[in-house]
């Protein structure tokens, strides 16, 4: 048994009779706030709910009464002792967002190999404002989701916060009645950004060698070498590939014109001239198959090797960057 439940005074019920007994009678902590959503600039009605009670609150639905009246309903999950909810319930009209947002310039942190992928981290710096309208006449608490991630460090916010359920920082604005507030944030947060090392191309590779450490950086320009051998052999094969094309369908004509001459003259000089560039065609379409195949064969072993050359971006005890 996880609790036990006892009734303050007795309950006498008739035959045949049933009752609502409330399993918890204490207060719990409610705060009415303006909620934004990540990427919204339309406030939702909300509840900032804590179960301040010593018991576990079991998930169900609750409602919200407020001015005198009915403002909404919603779930509400489950709440250990402690525990707290966003609860949403409605529209808020009265309070205005208009978010901006500006790229200040990012630094390469660290390059790793993870699996089939080759992994920058940075820190990119951004600038996020907030300015914020209370057309109510009374004072409210606007809680903005900020959609930029857990690793993130946060400055110029006036109060802040963190949404566990959500993964994403809260900033916190307290309006007075019928007025304005505007702030501005300064955001530094770590992105990873993923290339698959079979779609690596030299030139990034490159450009990313240009950021990374010494010890990375002499790394990473022995896999744009490899690269750049990878990209002469992908081309080759595309030439071969058209020269093959060509060549097929040249033969396929050829051979008509063979059969058609061969019916019409039953052999000659003409017939003889068409079969030797038959045999030529022919001859130079098995060359090109095999081409294709060393070729074929070339990339393959360059992305093995490729793969051997980024080996020290990821050894068994590398841990990603952290700011």
């Amino acid at each position: 048994m996880l609790f036990t439940y006892r009734l303050g005074a007795p309950l006498d019920l008739a035959a045949h009779h049933s009752a609502l007994v409330p399993m918890v009678s204490h207060r719990v902590e409610a705060e009415a706030i303006a909620w934004f959503p990540a990427g919204v600039d339309q406030a939702n009605a909300a509840v900032r709910l804590v179960n301040s009670t010593g018991q576990t609150l079991p998930a169900g639905t609750v409602s919200f009464f407020a001015d005198g009246g009915f403002s909404g309903e919603a779930g509400l999950e489950r709440l250990k002792p402690g525990e707290r909810q966003f609860i949403l319930y409605g529209n808020d009209l009265d309070v205005e967002l208009t978010r901006t947002r500006k790229a200040r310039g990012e630094t390469l942190r660290q390059v790793t190999v993870e699996g089939e992928s080759l992994v920058e981290y940075r820190v990119e710096a951004l600038e996020l404002g907030v300015a914020l309208t209370n057309r109510s006449g009374r004072p409210r608490k606007t809680v903005i989701n900020l959609d930029i991630g857990r690793d993130a460090e946060i400055e110029g916010a006036p109060e802040l916060d963190f949404d566990e359920r959500t993964g994403t920082p809260l900033v916190i604005v307290a309006l007075a009645p019928k007025s304005d507030a505007q702030h501005t944030m300064r955001v530094r947060r770590m992105i990873r950004r993923h290339h698959p090392l079979a779609d690596l191309k030299a030139g990034p590779l490159e450009k990313i060698a240009g950021e990374a450490r010494p010890a990375d950086a002499k790394t990473l320009r022995r896999g744009v070498e490899t690269l750049r051998a990878r990209a002469r052999a992908q081309a080759q094969v595309l030439d071969l590939d058209r020269e093959k094309g060509e060549l097929e369908a040249d033969l396929g004509r050829l051979r008509e014109d063979l059969a058609a001459v061969g019916k019409a003259t039953r052999g000659g000089a003409s017939a003889r001239k068409l079969g030797d560039q038959v045999l030529g065609a022919e001859a130079r379409l098995v060359e090109l198959r095999r081409l294709r195949g060393v070729e074929v064969r070339r990339i393959a072993a360059l992305d093995r090797e490729l793969r051997e050359v980024l080996a020290p971006l990821a050894p068994a005890d590398r841990k990603p960057a952290t700011e």
